[in-house]
């Protein structure tokens, strides 16, 4: 999303090595993009399916539990971009 990575348990944005010069048109764009697709952003989740059980965890099922734990904070995204 945005060409930024995301990991398992965040929903948030680490970017390493990176100046506020490239992030701010990333940022622009998340804020600009208007409502976030949720499930095309799980796809950028690395190690979605975490945990003891993860190897028996389908992706899709992983990704749709990913969706349905963060959904209050995935559509907060373009939001938060805008006050950055």
């Amino acid at each position: 999303m945005a060409g930024l990575p995301g990991q398992v348990h965040d929903l948030g944005l680490t970017l390493t090595q990176t100046n506020a010069t490239e992030a701010r048109p990333k940022l622009k764009a998340l804020a600009t993009e208007g409502e976030v697709d949720q499930v095309r952003l799980s796809g950028f989740v690395k190690d979605i399916a975490a945990g003891k059980f993860k190897d028996q965890v389908p992706g899709p099922l992983a990704r749709s539990l990913w969706v349905r734990q963060n959904t209050v904070e995935i559509n907060t995204v373009d939001e938060i971009a805008r006050s950055l």
